[in-house]
Parts: structure tokens; C-alpha cells; sequence
């Protein structure tokens, strides 16, 4: 599989994950390997277009990565959440997406521009 192609499924994933409710009590074994930060940040700003949030407005463990595109803001992207099949797939496994409301969008925006 193309290199580019192993990004379009997690991509796939995630964007379907955070545009239907959904709840998750049980989720299958991935296998892989911690994914490392810098993989995050490609998957989730060049693959998905999200901005990355200054690190004082991330949730969960404190080195944890988060992100915002449009009205979708989601959290708790680290290492440990977010795993690197053998085929070079990257699949968030535990993360925490939130719906930006106008006035919370407004506010990452101008946090934003400051940083």
C-alpha cells in the first residue's frame, strides 16, 4: 500500500468517529507501537488539517497533543493513545473529541493568533 494511502484510513476513521455520535465501551486490539509525537502531528495537521492547540489548553496528561479544525476540537492525543500498525497505519485509540461551539471557537482562534 502506498505511503500516503496508509494515512486514508485512520483519517477515514477518525473524521466518521467525530461527525456521528457515538459511544465506546469496547474496542478491538490494535496491534502496533506507540505512535511518536511527531507522527501525531503529521496524521492530525498534514493528513486531517487540524491546527495544533497551544500545549497549556491540552486535556488529559500533561504532554498530551491537541488539536482543533472547524467546530472540532479533540484532545489527549499522546504516545500512549495512539498506536502505528506494522503496515504504517496510525489509529487514535483513546482520545477525547469535543464539538467547538461558535464562542469556544472564537476563543481557541484568538488563543491561537497569540501563541
Amino acid at each position: 500500500m502506498p505511503s500516503h494511502a496508509t494515512h486514508l484510513l485512520p483519517a477515514l476513521l477518525l473524521l466518521l468517529a467525530l461527525t456521528l455520535p457515538r459511544l465506546v465501551t469496547r474496542q478491538v486490539y490494535v496491534r502496533g507501537e506507540a505512535s511518536r509525537e511527531r507522527e501525531i502531528i503529521h496524521l492530525m495537521v498534514d493528513v486531517l488539517g487540524f491546527s495544533p492547540l497551544p500545549q497549556h489548553l491540552s486535556v488529559g496528561y500533561q504532554s498530551a497533543l491537541a488539536f482543533i479544525r472547524d467546530d472540532v476540537a479533540v484532545f489527549d492525543l499522546r504516545p500512549a493513545n495512539v498506536v502505528t500498525t506494522p503496515d504504517g497505519i496510525i489509529v487514535p485509540i483513546d482520545a477525547i473529541p469535543v464539538r467547538v461551539d461558535v464562542a469556544m471557537r472564537a476563543r481557541f482562534v484568538d488563543l491561537l493568533r497569540r501563541a
